[in-house]
């Protein structure tokens, strides 16, 4: 879309967390429900600038983005986005943001969400505030019921579901679930897959997301709040309890 309007949602993230007021009986399908508002400054005005396209990411939009704003008088540049693998002599946020600071801005970047190791950053470039993401103090509670046994779980799957007469499975190549060919031929034609925490959590779910199975109950994982995205019946249930 040639304009100013956001098409994939994140630019609406991460302007409502910055900016905008307070809204009463915000929930996720029924999970949370409370008041939501800005992290940052309930009142603040929001220039948003677009300088990601379908053509990819270049940094000359960036550039002319970042020059835009300083022009138009902004008091914080917030960037949540990030050019990987540039040294910092060569990126172009680094630089748009040592022109922003002589003018007296303020530029905020997003620390990213990805490691590998922990205390890694995307964006780790002096001349910024470089903000990292925060957790909530939210436990999103599903129900796992295998006959008599219940077990109380962590799940954001926002339906009821059921599942009669399959098998539980739980097999050290199937469980890693990193592969789309879950249950390839027999003697596991179908069932409900357990899967290990020998794999990221992330990508178990992007994989079994591309498989062709209807119902995963996943466990043995370590839970990680940033992780909200679950897209099929199951839940992620303690060690113990697995």
């Amino acid at each position: 879309m040639n304009s100013a309007r956001d098409t994939f949602g994140h630019s609406r993230h991460t302007s409502t967390t910055a900016a905008g007021n307070y809204v009463e009986g915000v929930t996720y399908f029924g999970y949370a429900s409370r008041t939501a508002r800005a992290a940052v400054a309930l009142h603040a005005r929001v220039a948003m600038y677009k300088v990601l396209w379908k053509e990819g990411e270049n940094a000359s939009d960036f550039l002319a983005g970042m020059d835009q704003g300083v022009a138009d008088g902004v008091d914080v540049i917030s960037i949540s986005m990030g050019f990987d693998d540039i040294p910092l002599y060569e990126d172009p946020i680094a630089m748009a943001s040592f022109c922003a600071m002589e003018k007296g801005e303020l530029v905020s970047c997003s620390a990213g969400n990805d490691g590998p190791r922990l205390g890694s950053l995307h964006i780790g470039i002096p001349l910024v505030l470089t903000v990292a993401a925060g957790s909530i103090d939210c436990w999103f509670v599903g129900t796992l019921t295998l006959g008599k046994l219940t077990i109380s779980a962590w799940s954001m799957f926002p339906a009821r579901a059921g599942v009669a007469n399959e098998r539980l499975i739980y097999n050290k190549t199937i469980s890693v679930c990193n592969s789309t060919q879950l249950l390839p031929t027999d003697p596991y034609p179908s069932g409900i897959i357990m899967c290990d925490n020998t794999w990221p959590f992330r990508k178990q779910i992007a994989t079994i997301v591309k498989s062709d199975l209807l119902w995963v109950s996943s466990s043995l994982m370590t839970l990680k709040s940033e992780y909200k995205f679950f897209p099929f019946p199951g839940v992620v249930i303690n060690s113990k309890d697995a």
